[in-house]
């Protein structure tokens, strides 16, 4: 159960995190690309709730910020949007309570991805009720607006990497003993389509417990999440949202702990396929589709002998990987919410 005081705060522990940034190919990073993909990184090792409304980070550099990123585009000419954050906090020699949070978040045209791990050893609620706690949280989002010659609806098929989702699954806490019942993680990707089609697979671990949601059509051996049927009533907006988050239920009112919580989508949700079928069902083989960003994204030609298409990955090529960003990570921290609400972009509901 969450301690009342950390009901309005996340918290989170990065233990390892991997983002594969994708080269796409499309325009260069214009400023409508830029404004299409959108990435944000935030970590917190230290939390004060006192501060009204929402409490206040107190794991600050010199100039008071703490530490978050909205990131940038790292390969000029690719429409790549990365965001990254390493925070090591600790408050020794006078407290041994020590945290290092790492996140990061991938936005393209067509895939996105998020991670957020953290490690915290020596978690405590101090004198002065601020809480020694660690949060990490990544969000990647990508905007597009699709255009077809014909048909009357669509699916969209969507190829999960992942998520990788555990507390103290991954070598304890530094080697320390691990706190299982204080560690929560979630990972979630969601989209999207046009007026009303919508897509969402999400993985909850808290202590032992895990659950996984799904809204769509999953295949588990494919890993292809599929849509329902949208219906072509003109140009389709596609939205394809990545989160993850790393947290801290804690602490004990009288007492330390340590923990670990890992929440890795990093190696990307892919739209990998678009079926387009006409009023009768039937799949169109010679449709034609344009993107605003100008991406080529996988449109599906009919099956040998009629049917459903091609399997996964289908169609025109899927994007490849270029770069791989890896990086470990160590111990605890807390991100509350006034931290994640200032940065957080307002824009539409996932499903």
């Amino acid at each position: 159960m969450r301690h009342a005081q950390v009901t309005r705060t996340r918290s989170a522990i990065v233990l390892c995190v991997v983002a594969i940034v994708v080269s796409w190919t499309a325009a260069a990073a214009t400023p409508a690309v830029a404004e299409s993909l959108f990435t944000l990184v935030n970590s917190c090792g230290r939390f004060d709730p006192k501060p009204f409304p929402f409490g206040g980070c107190e794991d600050v550099d010199a100039n008071g910020n703490f530490p978050v990123d909205h990131g940038g585009f790292p390969i000029p000419g690719v429409p790549v949007k990365v965001a990254n954050v390493r925070d090591n906090f600790t408050l020794q020699p006078s407290d041994p309570y020590t945290y290092l949070g790492v996140g990061t978040a991938t936005a393209g045209f067509g895939h996105v991805g998020s991670a957020a791990e953290m490690q915290e050893l020596q978690a405590f609620q101090d004198s002065f009720g601020v809480l020694n706690l660690g949060s990490v949280s990544a969000t990647a989002e990508s905007h597009d607006t699709l255009t077809f010659s014909a048909g009357t609806t669509a699916q969209f098929g969507f190829t999960l990497d992942g998520p990788v989702v555990g507390v103290c699954d991954f070598g304890g806490a530094s080697g320390a003993p691990c706190d299982h019942a204080f560690g929560a993680a979630t990972s979630r990707f969601s989209a999207n389509i046009g007026p009303s089609g919508a897509v969402a697979f999400q993985v909850d671990q808290f202590a032992d417990t895990r659950t996984t949601q799904t809204f769509g059509t999953f295949d588990p051996q494919t890993r292809l999440l599929l849509s329902a049927p949208v219906a072509i009533t003109g140009p389709l907006d596609l939205e394809m949202l990545s989160t993850s988050h790393a947290d801290t239920l804690g602490p004990l009112p009288n007492g330390r702990f340590s923990t670990q919580s890992v929440a890795n989508f990093g190696d990307t949700a892919t739209l990998t396929q678009i079926l387009v079928f006409d009023r009768d069902g039937n799949l169109l083989p010679d449709v034609t589709m344009t993107s605003e960003s100008g991406t080529v994204y996988p449109l599906a030609a009919t099956a040998p002998g009629g049917g459903a298409g091609p399997p996964p990955g289908g169609g025109l090529p899927a994007p490849a990987p270029s770069t791989l960003l890896l990086m470990s990570a160590g111990l605890a921290g807390l991100l509350g919410s006034k931290c994640r609400r200032a940065t957080r972009r307002h824009g539409r509901a996932d499903p």
